[in-house]
């Protein structure tokens, strides 16, 4: 089964899930029925026996005991308690299905053992009974409505117990904003509350029970505001000045909204994020005589390398902004890959057959590729850029984006409006946050260490890809005399590399490489993730905020850099009047999705060609390899693969968008 997260669970734990999850469920709809049948019978079908004092007392218990046991389990020691109610380790996975155990368990109790105690003081008749059963009826409806909006299955605790059973990590939905909850930020207390005083019969009890339990649905829901605040940040204060509390505010809504279009756009374009993608969507908006503003919260250019891999596809990009020469200059061309089984040579691949004039793949670090195209920027007087600021809010209205910016050296905050924006703020992407767009994200099991050296082994200006039944290492040039290594390091979270990385090339490859020569180290573990739209309304997102993919292969910023082309291309077009945002964006997501499948599909088989293990598995990779690289055809289709020649180009894109809006 597939992983998310490291979760791997025994088939005991899983079964022992299962039955928490069938419990859970039948608890939860017995709770339901018997609520739903007493509150419209006045309270009258409890079993509880008591009268006079007594029952008042026991029944006032029976009260309190909800709201006070179900805030205390959403409090931080509450929800350390649901931890230790499943065995170890599920305690903390099954406890959003423990949560909703409990709740229903409360409600069972409290509506179960009820003493009914006196006639009703008003039930509706005729025409009257008729529209409270149908407000009855409605409110409900409600109910369960807003709950689907927030996510049913966290509501009803199926989140829990089925991500135990499917081997992955619990994934809690996103910011609810839409629906009832893009008139109201709590309709799941609201819906609550008018089930309380519609129900259509009204004794003491009842009253007196709607009165406590609305007080604490106002309470209650000013306690989960502040921890939607700590868990969305800066999403739920946008979302909560949008929005109303509890009263839908029409005319309010309204005003605000006629006022925020009484401002003039500060810029066409609002870029968020100045890595690689969001520095070359400016400039290719720039380069469109396009105003833009551009927000990064770093000052610095990195100093690591990180990415190093420009693919010819992203350097037709940059020759459209005369890039292209520059970044060739600063980088290393690598005409060719050589690979390797157990230290011996099976196979070189030459790129030198691919269309187009770039017949290599460019190694160049990301920093020098972030400095070259900043000082891009500065041909460009349409693009202001400020640095060291953080967005805290984006928030959107039928004819343009409002962004506001804080500032966190000096305090200061700053609002400013474009007609669109762009998200290109990383993997962690707050803008994605904002837009309330639900990712998709899994860990791959393998793990890497990675370093640059001096190079002063003989490998030349190739890549080299050293296979083994133990663990692969690869190895890139880069410019000014050094060279990466990477080396498998580590399984499903479990590191089984018992020795330093030049250890372990020495041991694999041959090759002696010098601690003192090591110019930066770093790990990390590949994972892959997918925003589920690339848009929402006039935002986009692009790059690493839209999707992550593998690193191996050097696939990912170039695919950013294609979004970006893309998106360069349908901006300007929106903003000449040539089409509909919505158009545009609909074709943005459906050809970048698109692209980002095929690329991710193929960065994911490169890994597992390369990290699977055993004698068997290598002589069978060796057979395929040398096989594969023996043949013309099956050789220049491989190199292709590799330099991306045959995945959808961001430029022929557009140009079947451009004709499909046209028709």
């Amino acid at each position: 089964m597939s992983t998310n997260g490291g979760a791997n669970y025994s088939r005991r734990q899983r079964y022992i899930a299962l039955v928490y999850g069938i419990s859970t469920h039948t608890l939860f709809g017995m709770a339901v029925l018997l609520m739903a049948l007493s509150l419209y019978t006045g309270l009258h079908v409890g079993r509880g026996m008591l009268a006079g004092w007594r029952a008042w007392a026991v029944n006032g218990a029976l009260l309190v005991q909800f709201p006070l046991v179900h805030s205390f389990l959403l409090s931080s020691k509450g929800r350390f308690v649901l931890t230790r109610l499943a065995p170890h380790p599920l305690g903390r996975p099954l406890s959003t299905t423990t949560f909703a155990a409990i709740s229903s368990l409360q409600l069972l109790l409290c509506f179960g053992l009820w003493s009914p105690m006196g006639r009703a003081l008003w039930v509706p008749v005729g025409p009257l009974r008729i529209v409270f059963n149908g407000l009855y009826a409605v409110s409900w409806g409600l109910l369960f409505t807003s709950m689907r909006e927030a996510g049913l299955r966290l509501q009803a605790g199926s989140m829990g117990w089925r991500a135990v059973w499917t081997n992955r990590a619990p994934a809690f939905p996103p910011l609810p904003t839409q629906g009832l909850h893009g008139m109201v930020r709590q309709p799941i207390y609201i819906s609550f509350s008018l089930i309380l005083w519609t129900a259509p019969s009204f004794t003491p009890e009842k009253i007196a029970l709607s009165v406590l339990w609305t007080i604490y649905c106002v309470v209650g829901s000013s306690m989960k505001e502040k921890r939607m605040a700590k868990i969305h940040g800066a999403a739920f204060r946008a979302y909560q000045q949008k929005v109303p509390f509890w009263i839908p505010c029409s005319r309010a809504i309204s005003v605000r909204r006629n006022v925020a279009r009484t401002k003039e756009p500060d810029c066409d374009v609002v870029v968020v994020g100045g890595g690689p993608v969001g520095l070359l969507l400016a400039n290719l908006l720039g380069k469109a005589g396009k105003s833009v503003l551009l927000l990064e919260t770093g000052v610095d250019t990195p100093l690591r390398s990180m990415a190093i891999g420009i693919t010819p596809p992203s350097l037709d990009i940059l020759a459209d902004l005369q890039l292209d020469d520059a970044f060739i200059r600063s980088g290393q061309k690598i005409h060719h890959a050589v690979v390797c089984e157990q230290g011996m040579p099976v196979g070189r691949l030459s790129f030198g057959g691919i269309e187009g004039v770039y017949d290599y793949i460019l190694s160049l670090p990301q920093s020098e590729t972030i400095t070259l195209l900043r000082a891009k920027l500065a041909s460009w007087p349409n693009v202001r850029v400020l640095s060291g600021w953080r967005v805290t809010a984006v928030r959107q209205e039928a004819d343009g984006v409002y962004v506001t910016a804080a500032h966190p050296q000096s305090g200061s905050e700053q609002g400013y409006c474009a007609r669109l924006a762009a998200g290109c703020d990383g993997s962690r992407s707050a803008v994605c946050e904002w837009l309330n767009i639900r990712k998709d994200d899994r860990k791959y099991p393998p793990s890497f260490v990675m370093a640059d050296f001096r190079d002063r082994s003989e490998l030349g200006q190739g890549a080299y890809l050293f296979f083994g039944p133990e663990r692969p290492v690869e190895s890139f040039p880069l410019p000014d005399g050094k060279r990466r290594w990477i080396v498998r390091n580590g399984w499903k979270g479990q590191s089984d590399l018992l020795e330093s990385l030049e250890s372990a090339v020495m041991r694999l490859t041959g090759i002696r490489l010098a601690a003192e020569d090591k110019l930066d180290e770093s790990s990390f573990q590949p994972e892959r993730k997918r925003a589920v739209r690339f848009f929402r309304g006039r935002v986009a997102l692009c790059g690493d905020a839209a999707h992550v993919m593998s690193p191996i292969g050097g696939q990912g910023m170039n695919t950013g850099f294609g979004d970006a082309a893309f998106l360069a291309r349908a901006f300007t077009a929106i903003l000449d009047g040539q089409g509909t945002v919505s158009a545009w964006m609909r074709h943005y997501d459906h050809q970048r999705q698109r692209a980002f499948r095929l690329a991710a599909f193929r960065s994911a088989c490169g890994m597992r060609l390369g990290v699977g293990r055993g004698i068997a598995r290598s002589w069978l990779r060796r057979l395929v390899i040398r096989f594969l690289l023996r043949h013309e055809a099956s050789r220049l289709f491989i190199a292709r693969w590799f330099t991306m020649r045959s995945l959808p180009h961001p430029l022929r894109q557009l140009e079947t968008s451009m004709l499909l809006l046209k028709t």
